[in-house]
């Protein structure tokens, strides 16, 4: 799997080039357009740290690869989706990536749409044993924080604290928490500010609990009073 290992920051521009290998019709290339989908978006960030490390960055022709090919990953997974395929691991990392891709580039709608889908979204999927795998949850709860918050969604927000404790758990929690407590002050902060105190204060309920939970690192689940 060269898609798969291409990771590094200098080499992703590589994956257009293996992909290429692949025929349209051959049976491996809809795994292939997953993985190279997946490795481009979750290595666009190592892009950014190679420029900030003065790394020599991918061809522009490279980095260009994954906004110019993006929509025909985009056909490939809704084509799986309403085929009816397998729900696997694998799709649903599909969904999440093409969701953080949206939110992105300034589409949280579609980010959510991605997130919800009843199919094989990340978020739909949170709680099904086929999730628990690493941080994939973890990840999926900052996603979607992010998606609701910037669609405003705060109701749909303040639900997804119900399980929180059964998401995020352990010695090395309370880093996440930290960085959740700080993006709902950050929006509790833009939303008063823009006149928005209804939803802002549902926002700061959120906060309250996620406060609690890294103060006091329960076993058991936290629940908020308002």
């Amino acid at each position: 799997m060269l898609i798969r290992a291409t990771t590094e920051a200098r080499f992703l521009h590589k994956i257009a080039e293996y992909l290429g290998h692949i025929a349209v019709d051959s049976p491996n290339r809809s795994e292939a357009e997953l993985a190279a989908g997946q490795t481009l978006w979750t290595g666009l960030p190592r892009h950014r740290n190679a420029t900030r490390k003065k790394i020599t960055p991918p061809p522009r022709s490279g980095r260009r690869w994954p906004l110019k090919h993006g929509s025909g990953w985009n056909r490939e997974i809704r084509r799986r989706l309403q085929a009816g395929d397998e729900v696997t691991l694998s799709l649903i990392a599909a969904t999440f990536s093409l969701a953080q891709m949206s939110l992105e580039h300034g589409q949280a709608e579609k980010a959510v749409e991605w997130l919800d889908d009843p199919r094989a979204g990340a978020h739909t999927f949170l709680q099904n044993p086929i999730t628990a795998s690493g941080m994939f949850r973890v990840e999926t709860f900052k996603l979607t924080l992010r998606a609701y918050l910037a669609t405003r969604r705060v109701d749909a927000m303040k639900s997804m604290f119900s399980g929180l404790g059964k998401i995020v758990q352990g010695p090395a929690s309370a880093p996440i928490y930290a960085g959740i407590g700080r993006q709902l002050e950050e929006a509790s902060k833009r939303f008063r500010e823009e006149g928005d105190t209804a939803d802002a204060e549902k926002i700061v309920c959120a906060l309250d609990l996620v406060l609690t939970r890294l103060a006091t690192q329960p076993t058991s689940e936290v629940t908020s009073a308002c």
